[in-house]
């Protein structure tokens, strides 16, 4: 089925709220210092921008995502280590419903969110489990997912715009995020902020 392309607001007309970091999460400096460059330039373009998020328990998402995650796993392993019950199911379906809502009425006061992409810039191959340094610090692995996985959790749209260099030479990526449903909307959003960047620019020696 074909779907309609939405027109490219004017960025007058765009309300945009931006997060450098979310809360329990690890962001490097560089990132956070980037998304929060990149909101300012929006703002010069003409946006309505703040730096807000909603008010709920950004750890108990991103645990609920794990939990969720876990069990699916757990359907095609046998035999299963781990066995919900129904109860327990039902009652983590209804906390993605509540943090579903509470995204969606942030969504009533904003167009578009700006936030991370990833706690850091790309790192070195490792094994699978391995800790990844953010700014110096040994980190949790899964903690690389922390920033995006809410949005599989509560099934927001989302799209990335590069936005700049770490300090190492690094691409660094601007997380979108927008209201359900409306991925067309956020995509011309995305490009109507893209205009703001130099695009991707390549890593030196590559």
């Amino acid at each position: 089925m074909a779907i309609d392309e939405a027109p490219e607001p004017p960025l007058g007309e765009l309300k945009v709220a931006f997060a450098p970091e979310f809360p329990g999460v690890p962001t490097a400096f560089d990132i956070a210092e980037a998304i929060a460059g990149f909101a300012g330039a929006i703002e010069v373009g003409g946006a309505r921008v703040g730096e807000t998020l909603p008010r709920h328990d950004f750890v108990a998402e991103r645990a609920l995502f794990s939990d969720l995650i876990t069990w699916y796993s757990e359907v095609f392993r046998q035999p299963r280590e781990v066995s919900p019950s129904l109860a327990a199911y039902l009652e983590a379906l209804n906390r993605r419903d509540e943090f579903i809502c509470a995204w969606e009425r942030f969504f009533d006061d904003w167009d578009v969110l700006v936030c991370p992409a990833m706690m850091c810039t790309a790192f070195r191959h490792r094994e699978m489990g391995a800790p990844i340094p953010v700014d110096g610090v040994e980190t949790p692995y899964w903690s690389a997912l922390s920033h995006a996985c809410r949005f599989n959790l509560t099934g927001h749209p989302a799209a990335v715009l590069p936005i700049g260099l770490d300090r190492e030479g690094l691409p660094i990526g601007a997380q979108l995020i927008g209201r359900r449903h409306s991925d067309m909307k956020l995509l011309a959003a995305a490009k109507a902020l893209a205009r703001l960047t130099d695009g991707f620019v390549r890593p030196p020696g590559l």
